[in-house]
């Protein structure tokens, strides 16, 4: 989901495992030369997911710990991928915890439709979620430092 932590457990789990860091939203953004919310404007949140799948597809995981999307669950081919050669991690966050960091949803970058909400969003996801996920992390009341170290415990027991 979006504002999950996906990005700032990452980057505390690649310190902690001597790995690459990887958000897979900026480098949709660096390829594309434009902002998420640009691209949505432009070109459609289909065209979005097209571009991530992609994106998914193409990029490196050696040595990576890699922040996804969270749209990137629509996708087979690329979940097909990070479930074959990654460990997936499902952080399971409140959706009145999401929806207070989200802030604006139509400018956050989201690649949902127009009418899409933070409900309706997770009522498509989180089946997704849990059936790609190798290990499901509640973040409630959980620094990412904490959930990092819990990632880390979990990889290596």
């Amino acid at each position: 989901m979006p504002a999950s932590g996906k990005s700032s457990v990452g980057v505390l789990l690649a310190k902690a495992l001597k790995c690459q860091f990887i958000d897979s939203d900026l480098e949709i953004q660096r390829r594309e030369s434009a902002l998420l919310k640009e691209i949505l404007t432009s070109r459609g949140y289909l065209e979005l997911r097209a571009i991530e799948e992609d994106v998914l597809l193409s990029i490196s995981l050696e040595s990576s710990v890699l922040a996804t999307g969270g749209s990137a669950i629509y996708s087979k081919k690329a979940m097909k991928r990070l479930k074959a050669e990654t460990f997936v991690v499902y952080l399971k966050t409140p959706l009145e915890l999401i929806k207070s960091r989200v802030g604006d949803f139509i400018h956050r970058g989201i690649a949902a439709s127009e009418n899409a909400t933070i409900e309706s969003l997770a009522a498509e996801r989180i089946n997704l979620y849990e059936k790609y996920a190798d290990l499901e992390l509640c973040t409630s009341e959980k620094t990412p430092s904490t959930i990092s170290e819990e990632i880390v415990e979990k990889l290596f027991s």
